[in-house]
């Protein structure tokens, strides 16, 4: 059945499309231990005491979740959004914009960890393809001014090993960060609401 553009006022379209392209997420808090770990680096903190969001740190934040946001966004198309439905019994709206923060701080943080291990990635395997070259440029040497056939035979296999893991580093490894970095991105430009 077709969809006639003028039965339906413009606004239902654009909700209707909007719908289609984004896929809500709900993240459920019932109460601190949910949202926060239960130890931080200095203090161990009490299950049974209101944790004062404005005084928390966003490294504060459960582990879990940010895996459970990582894993639901990981499993989405690249051309579908997300939104985060904040589920949390008994918080105000302050609270709940806090907590928002708190998630999204984390995420930044780890975003940017991530990217610097991408640049660091990138860098160990340009310079391990470098580090390769030199063992076959005395390689060649080797096999065609001196007869040391066990020198060069040697030469040749450290090369091919740096290479090897020059190519394990920036297609595989490198390619694992990405996907994490990409799955980042869609929670960081995911609408939080409650």
């Amino acid at each position: 059945m077709a969809i006639n553009k003028n039965s339906l006022p413009p606004m239902k379209i654009n909700e209707k499309l909007r719908s289609l392209q984004t896929r809500t997420v709900k993240l459920y808090i019932n109460d601190d231990s949910d949202l926060f770990s239960r130890y931080s680096l200095n203090t161990e903190r009490d299950p049974d005491s209101k944790i004062d969001l404005a005084a928390a740190s966003p490294s504060d934040i459960n582990r879990e979740l940010i895996e459970y946001l990582e894993k639901e966004a990981a499993v989405l198309p690249r051309i579908i959004g997300m939104n985060i439905d904040l589920c949390a019994k008994g918080r105000t709206q302050e609270e709940l914009a806090l907590i928002a923060d708190l998630i999204k701080t984390e995420l930044k943080r780890k975003y940017f960890r991530l990217h610097v291990t991408s640049i660091k990635t990138r860098w160990h395997s340009v310079i391990l393809v470098l580090g390769s070259i030199i063992p076959l440029m005395v390689q060649h040497f080797f096999s065609t001014m001196v007869s040391h056939f066990a020198i060069s035979e040697f030469l040749l296999v450290v090369a091919w090993v740096f290479m090897w893991k020059a190519v394990e580093l920036f297609f595989f490894e490198h390619s694992e960060i990405m996907k994490e970095k990409k799955s980042l991105k869609k929670i960081l430009r995911a609408e939080i609401f409650s």
